[in-house]
């Protein structure tokens, strides 16, 4: 969906060519190829700092360019094999704030099938078994089914986002809308 007329994040080469238009002028991004051949982040990147998504998200003029990756930032080989499984234990023990963890069911990076089983060690009671979730579809499809969910208590969910890969705004927008929606407006999936 287009904000205020500009780019679509969802069409990175129509993006790419508006952004050589507008940004770069000669369609040159400097790496010294056309920038609607660029990967889908470079768009991304392009795409999230122009002023007017800057300005639909209010982002304050003073702020920094916003990228994906960060070399600020001191990655370490302990932290990397961590498990967050203490963090989600004493977040669910609060009671204070409701959790949605979601899996793209074609994840080949994160595989549907590692989440549910960390989930499941949780030890959690389910409160409503596995279902589905149901997706607009957007204008094209009608409702039909996004994918499957399971409730626990405490106010945890497991949702699985159908035919999504690991990023799933990339793979099923639409669905992960609906999910993302769902979740904020406390209804059930």
């Amino acid at each position: 969906m287009p904000i205020n007329g500009t780019i679509s994040p969802l069409k990175p080469n129509i993006a790419g060519r508006r952004l050589r238009q507008t940004v770069h002028g000669d369609g040159d991004d400097g790496s010294g190829f056309p920038f609607e051949n660029a990967c889908i982040d470079d768009a991304v990147e392009a795409y999230m700092n122009t002023p007017a998504v800057r300005d639909a998200l209010h982002v304050r003029p003073d702020a920094p360019y916003w990228t994906d990756c960060t070399r600020a930032i001191d990655y370490s080989y302990e932290d990397l094999l961590a498990s967050v499984i203490p963090v989600h234990q004493a977040l669910i023990a609060t009671k204070a704030i409701r959790i949605l963890i979601f899996s793209g069911d074609v994840d080949g990076i994160v595989p549907t099938s590692g989440s549910r089983a960390w989930v499941e060690s949780l030890g959690l009671a389910e409160t409503s078994s596995w279902h589905p979730w149901y997706s607009t579809g957007g204008d094209h499809f009608g409702t039909q089914v996004g994918g499957y969910a399971v409730e626990y208590e405490g106010g945890f969910s497991f949702a699985t986002v159908r035919g999504a890969g690991h990023m799933v705004p990339a793979h099923q927008g639409q669905r992960g809308l609906d999910l993302f929606k769902a979740f904020l407006n406390k209804q059930p999936l």
